[in-house]
């Protein structure tokens, strides 16, 4: 029984992970149009660089949270 407790545990937290990363792929699209429309002299570019950076620190965090939950599969 703790098993199966455990592979659904294991299966929200992946479905967790996979929501996570769809938001973050959507806000990253969102990004590179207006990405598209500013220039380097735009005076919000660095906010957009910003926020560039952050969807990447989470997207990082969410894919090591995804191998941690890889190797803690149970055979």
């Amino acid at each position: 029984m703790a098993r199966l407790v455990n592979l659904v545990m294991q299966a929200a937290a992946a479905e967790v992970l996979h929501e996570q990363a769809d938001q973050i792929e959507h806000e990253m699209e969102r990004l590179l149009v207006e990405v598209k429309h500013a220039t380097v002299e735009d005076p919000h570019y660095d906010v957009l660089w910003e926020r560039f950076m952050e969807l990447l620190k989470r997207r990082g965090d969410v894919a090591r949270q995804a191998l941690i939950l890889l190797k803690a599969r149970p055979d």
